[in-house]
């Protein structure tokens, strides 16, 4: 992974403080974080454009989180915009990502999850984080309601993805780029014997017979 610089938009200093711990730790020491902005209009004021990602909580006092993601994508179009929050009501979600957002998580994640998020969007994919709502309640919908392709995209994307499990998700990532068994256990850290496995539940879940099946269908679902 190349060097990736990174803000936080976050009223949280405790939460963000802890994130940066976790980063420096992280198995992907590239990850440079340059700051951290509790207000939008600091964020204005003081950032000189010099990012590649902008995490943001779209939950502020000053309610302008999920409308701030179109200012920062508008003004800095190579700049990824990951939203990090605790709501998961649909239309936080839908809005963000209308609004130009490339990926959504929850706080409540696992930390292995923002990382594989990190990764997703800077190779330019859009990811959706495990409990995030992409469909409102059914009782909502109404015959003149249609989502957009693009939310239909996001929301078929998502509801294959909560088929696997993260360590699934981990694995078919890794097939893709024509691992075995063992080069797979080496950097997961399990045996070849529990890849095995995992691949099997893998194919049955998503209904595959072969590894190029499998393969070509999570690169054409953009599952990787």
């Amino acid at each position: 992974m190349n060097s990736i610089r990174m803000i936080f938009i976050d009223e949280q200093r405790m939460f963000v403080q802890g994130m940066i711990s976790l980063i420096n730790k992280s198995k992907y020491p590239d990850i440079k974080i340059l700051g951290q902005y509790e207000k939008t209009d600091e964020f204005v004021k003081y950032f000189d454009g010099e990012a590649d990602i902008v995490v943001i909580d779209i939950q502020l006092t000053d309610n302008e989180g999920v409308d701030f993601i179109t200012k920062i994508k508008k003004q800095y179009k190579n700049i990824k915009v990951v939203a990090l929050t605790t709501l998961t009501d649909y239309k936080f979600v839908k809005q963000s990502m209308t609004n130009g957002a490339d990926g959504y998580l929850l706080k409540t994640s696992d930390f292995s999850e923002f990382e594989f998020c990190i990764i997703e969007v800077m190779e330019n994919k859009t990811f959706m984080g495990n409990g995030v709502h992409l469909s409102p309640p059914a009782s909502i919908f109404k015959n003149s309601f249609k989502p957009s392709d693009k939310t239909q995209r996001f929301e078929d994307r998502y509801q294959i993805r909560q088929k696997l499990t993260k360590r699934e998700q981990e694995i078919l990532r890794l097939i893709t780029q024509a691992k075995t068994n063992d080069e797979i256990g080496d950097l997961l850290f399990i045996s070849d014997q529990t890849v095995g496995v995992h691949r099997k539940n893998i194919m049955r879940k998503l209904g595959m017979k072969s590894t190029m099946t499998l393969i070509k269908y999570a690169i054409e679902n953009e599952l990787v």
